[in-house]
């Protein structure tokens, strides 16, 4: 039923029509893609808080449910420094775990949603350095340039 909500009605050949279906479709599946990544942060940081209750904190700030509207290049300059210490805090607390899938799941949301490996490209770096030898190194310094 659901996908005959959203096939072209080849009696309708409004294109007007046509066209905004498929926006809600997109706008829809990119909603969607945002809210897999969140998930995705959110089970990585559980995972984390597990390890360690330093982790706390971050449940309410960086991996909230409101963070899913939150576009960092359209924010002022006092919201972006305190995001920029909320996330170098994350950062410097969780280097100690990089290794961890927990942690990568973790980063997966700050990288798509603050764009962490630009904003915060320092940060990051001296988070990965002590791993210069492992793989996953190579991957973020790769995905990051």
């Amino acid at each position: 039923m659901q996908v005959k909500k959203f096939q072209f009605n080849k009696k309708n050949t409004n294109i007007l029509i046509f066209f905004c279906q498929s926006c809600i479709c997109k706008k829809n599946v990119l909603f969607l893609i945002i809210l897999s990544y969140l998930f995705l942060g959110q089970s990585g940081l559980e995972e984390l808080q597990k390890l360690s209750s330093v982790f706390d904190e971050f449940q309410g700030t960086l991996f909230a449910q409101s963070s899913v509207n939150f576009e960092r290049a359209v924010q002022n300059i006092t919201l972006n420094k305190q995001l920029d210490a909320e996330i170098t805090k994350f950062l410097l607390l969780s280097t100690p775990y990089f290794l961890l899938n927990a942690c990568h799941k973790a980063l997966e949301w700050l990288v798509f949603r603050y764009h962490i490996h630009h904003y915060n490209k320092e940060q990051f770096i001296l988070l990965i350095l002590p791993y210069h030898e492992t793989r996953i190194f190579v991957r973020y310094v790769l995905d990051s340039y």
